[in-house]
């Protein structure tokens, strides 16, 4: 959760019509950490970590990105995956065998899916490293 300042202070950039913004240049600040917005893709970013953005109402209802479609980041980085039997669809059915979850519990209220990697492809000039110095 963010600092209420710097709510306030993008509320204040998305609401000018702005569709970048540096945020934390206020006394709120304290840390004196640089939060990037980019309100055409719904995103923060605070040095190398970059998150999606959800503006909210007064009421806690999502109004920006539309709550009804993929959030446009989260879209951006499942676009390309490739289909196949590993999906996060039957990952999540796996998991629920095996755990036992209540019914009503969805996959994206437990996972984030967007920062899923295949490794299954992957190969490395890396020499494996063992315990115990060898």
């Amino acid at each position: 959760k963010l600092p209420f300042g710097f709510s306030l202070e993008a509320e204040a950039a998305f609401e000018a019509g702005h569709t970048r913004a540096d945020v934390g240049k206020q006394d709120w600040n304290t840390r004196k950490l640089a939060y990037s917005l980019d309100f055409s893709k719904m995103t923060c970013k605070l040095g190398d970590n970059l998150q999606a953005l959800r503006r909210l109402d007064a009421k806690g209802d999502q109004t920006h990105p539309d709550p009804s479609l993929e959030h446009p980041y989260v879209a951006k980085r499942l676009a390309g995956r490739v289909d196949d039997w590993l999906t996060d669809a039957a990952f999540f059915d796996a998991f629920k065998s095996q755990i036992g979850l209540p019914s009503g519990v969805t996959a994206d209220s437990i996972f984030d899916f967007s920062r899923n990697e295949d490794f299954r492809g992957h190969t490395s000039d890396l020499k494996p490293m063992t315990r115990g110095g060898q």
